[in-house]
């Protein structure tokens, strides 16, 4: 289960207007009363007025009674984050979770700390979270056990996010990294990765094809293509790294029986089309090749859209940069270079988007 880290108090103006009058309302029948003061830092927070929300509560909390005192920290809490203000709505967290254990004071400390980038803090809110809630949140920690692995490149915290779960695909990848030069140890883990449901084609395919090419051979790669294809059917970037990996290695028709089986399937995605339509370039049928792209012309240039907010970047994110969701970044298509083809795939940095080279060889019996 994922804490989706947005703003869950969103208004429209015209609510704005009603809540404010219920609010003026209620203190000129009790001038004393905290619960409206609470309310009406809360609606000037959502308003933009940072600085009279951070007042509020703060004065809120001069000889106040523990539960109005708790709810202006926490109040005070979402005040200076929404500032940008995250030392202080960190030591005010801190001191309101030292006072109370809530779910919603743990959450929060899971947005505070993923925006200040302190994993280990994420880590911890989690676990609490888990004992408050029964939730199962083993997922999540792996995730910024890993991401803690890549700010720090401490090999324990890779462990450890393989330990808290093992089918984490970020941690197999990194295994299969590593031992690509011991194929024969590094094939399990890399047999993991692409089993996930997440897998980004553009890290694993090009491993899979280059440093593990000549310990699994055209039979290997072409097994573990098609046992994904059985599993999450055709998906954009498997389709597009297994339609070149076929042309590149010899066997072109099967690559166009590929595309144009998900064509005639229904799909609208462009980068389909786009290779088609350079495969065909690539055998000299210039005017097939210009009559696909008329037909289905790409017009979209991002690599990776968040499903949650929408935000658009040309490098995969663990962690949206947008709206901070776990793992929501989903692959648009990946870019190819049909120009220069050489025989190995070069290996390339997490994150990045990267061509696929390989020389056209025929296909043999033997592999």
């Amino acid at each position: 289960m994922l804490i989706k880290l947005k703003n869950r108090h969103a208004a429209e103006p015209h609510r704005h207007d009603y809540v404010f009058e219920g609010i003026q309302k209620a203190l000129r029948l009790d001038s004393e009363d905290k619960y409206a003061y609470l309310a009406l830092g809360q609606l000037l927070r959502e308003r933009g007025e940072l600085e009279q929300a951070i007042k509020i509560h703060k004065t809120l909390q001069v000889g106040a009674q523990q539960d109005i005192f708790l709810h202006a920290l926490l109040e005070l809490t979402k005040d200076y984050k929404a500032a940008g203000l995250l030392d202080r709505a960190k030591d005010s967290l801190n001191e309101y979770l030292q006072l109370k254990d809530s779910v919603e004071g743990y959450a929060l400390m899971l947005e505070v700390s993923i925006l200040l980038r302190e994993y280990e803090a994420v880590v911890q809110a989690y676990r609490k979270l888990g004992k408050l809630t029964g939730e199962n949140y083993q997922y999540e920690i792996s995730l910024f056990y890993y991401l803690l692995y890549e700010q720090t490149q401490d090999k324990g915290h890779l462990t450890l996010a393989y330990k808290q779960y093992n089918k984490n695909f970020f941690a197999n990848l990194a295994y299969a990294r590593d031992l690509r030069g011991r194929p024969e140890k590094g094939i399990n883990y890399l047999d993991t990765a692409l089993e996930a449901p997440h897998a980004v084609g553009s890290m694993v395919y090009p491993l899979l094809e280059g440093a593990y090419y000549e310990y699994l051979g055209k039979k290997g790669i072409r097994e573990r293509f098609q046992r994904r294809i059985a599993t999450f059917g055709f998906e954009i970037s498997t389709v597009q790294h297994y339609s070149h990996f076929l042309y590149s290695s010899g066997y072109k028709q099967d690559a166009f029986d590929l595309l144009e089986e998900v064509i005639e399937r229904g799909t609208h995605s462009v980068h389909i089309y786009r290779m088609l339509a350079m495969l065909h370039q690539q055998e000299g049928n210039s005017e097939d090749a210009a009559r696909i792209f008329i037909q289905r012309y790409p017009q979209e240039g991002e690599s990776f859209r968040c499903s949650q907010c929408g935000f658009v970047s040309r490098h995969y994110e663990l962690l949206c940069s947008s709206c901070k969701s776990i793992g929501a970044m989903d692959e648009q298509f990946a870019h190819f270079d049909m120009l220069s083809i050489s025989h190995t795939a070069p290996e390339v940095p997490f994150g990045k988007i990267f061509p696929l080279h390989r020389d056209q060889q025929q296909p043999s019996n033997d592999n």
